[in-house]
C-alpha cells in the first residue's frame, strides 16, 4: 500500500453551516467505501491556513486514489492536491540503493548528422 497525503480546500458553495461539515463527511466516506476498495484513512485533520483538511490515506495504486480525491472534489465542491509519501526510513533505504549505471554514448552515435547540417542533395526533383 501506498500512502497518500490528500490536501483539501472547500468552497464557500460547498458549506451551508457548521452541520454541513459533518455531513459532508458522511457522504464523502461513505462513496468513497463504496467505490475505492482497498482505500484506507489513517487521519484526517482540520487545518487553519491555506488548506482546510489534510487527510494521510494508504492506497493499494494511484488509480484508486485519484478515484478517491475525484470524490472528494465532486461531493465537497473542493479543490484537491494528492501528495505521494514515504516514511522517512524507506526514504533512506531509497537513496542509500546504488544508483542504476549510465552508459555514456557518443555523440556521434546519438544522431547520424549534427541537427545544423542541411540535408544532402540527392539530384531528383519534383517538378
Amino acid at each position: 500500500m501506498q500512502t497518500y497525503l490528500l490536501f483539501t480546500r472547500l468552497t464557500p458553495r460547498s458549506l451551508r453551516g457548521p452541520e454541513t461539515y459533518i455531513e459532508l463527511e458522511r457522504r464523502v466516506k461513505d462513496r468513497i467505501a463504496r467505490e475505492c476498495p482497498g482505500l484506507e484513512w489513517k487521519v484526517c485533520y482540520a487545518l487553519f491556513g491555506s488548506q482546510d483538511y489534510l487527510d494521510v490515506v494508504e492506497a493499494p495504486d494511484n488509480e484508486t486514489m485519484v478515484r478517491a480525491a475525484a470524490i472528494v472534489h465532486v461531493e465537497g465542491r473542493a479543490t484537491t492536491e494528492i501528495v505521494p509519501a514515504v516514511s522517512w526510513e524507506r526514504f533512506k533505504r531509497m537513496i542509500e540503493e546504488p544508483a542504476p549505471a549510465i552508459d555514456v554514448v557518443e555523440e556521434a552515435e546519438l544522431e547520424s548528422f549534427p541537427a545544423s547540417d542541411a540535408p544532402a542533395r540527392t539530384g531528383f526533383s519534383i517538378g
